[in-house]
């Protein structure tokens, strides 16, 4: 579990899933906290942007997939740098 402020981000829920997936895949860990970090900083800048739910949902669904497909949390990190553009 992330806890109540899950760390500070904006939408808890779909962080949280993707804090969960990264459980199951065995990854949690301080680098794991950083490319979840850079994926919070996406969603946030979603928000801000009013941003349709379906491209956060996008965006969730391609870090999942790397994570599923094994990149290391470094090739998430900057998976997520390149989908905020």
């Amino acid at each position: 579990m992330l806890g109540d402020d899950c760390l500070g981000i904006v939408d808890c829920r779909v962080t949280e899933k993707f804090g969960h997936d990264l459980l199951k895949v065995g990854t949690f860990s301080r680098p794991a906290l950083e490319a979840l970090a850079a994926f919070a900083d996406t969603l946030s800048t979603c928000r801000e942007l009013d941003v349709p739910d379906a491209l956060p949902k996008l965006l969730h669904d391609l870090v999942k997939r790397g994570v599923d497909a094994g990149l290391s949390d470094q090739q998430i990190t900057a998976l997520t740098k390149v989908l905020r553009g």
